[in-house]
């Protein structure tokens, strides 16, 4: 466990981060030494504490990862009743809605830009870049619905 967490002291980037906590051999450290938790989750304590700007959650939620990072970085259990659980699945859902709020009014923003007559091939080029748009960003609802628990 130690060898993760001087790993991540390492990281001063959001995007260097990530890539350390999604190491599969993290993970299973983590799962070892915290079996009653989603090492997932329990890892993501770590953005939230470090980058809570980019994370854009409450302050409540901010402390409590805070407390959970102490626990872990000081070899602590960490109990998997810890209101951090419940506090972070609540948020990860409603930030889920949000995105598919957004994806959602981006696609009908693009529906809107979309040209009713094609009059020449810059017509049908943009036609076709906006239906290409839209397709990802539909792909990326689904995939980000398939990533949130059903209600």
């Amino acid at each position: 466990m130690e060898h993760v967490l001087n790993e991540i002291a390492t990281c001063s980037e959001f995007e260097e981060l990530t890539q350390v906590l999604c190491k599969r051999d993290h993970i299973k450290v983590v799962k070892a030494r915290y079996p009653e938790s989603d090492p997932r989750v329990l890892l993501s304590c770590f953005f939230i504490s470090i980058f809570p700007d980019l994370i854009m959650s409450n302050e409540g939620l901010i402390e409590s990862a805070n407390d959970v990072k102490r626990l872990v970085e000081t070899n602590m259990e960490v109990r998997s009743d810890h209101k951090y659980f419940e506090m972070f699945m609540e948020w990860k859902e409603d930030d889920a809605e949000k995105m598919q709020i957004e994806i959602i009014s981006g696609v009908e923003m693009l529906e809107e830009m979309k040209l009713e007559t094609e009059n020449d091939e810059a017509d049908v080029q943009w036609n076709h870049g906006v239906r290409e748009n839209i397709r990802r960003m539909s792909e990326c609802r689904e995939k980000l619905a398939s990533f949130s628990p059903p209600k």
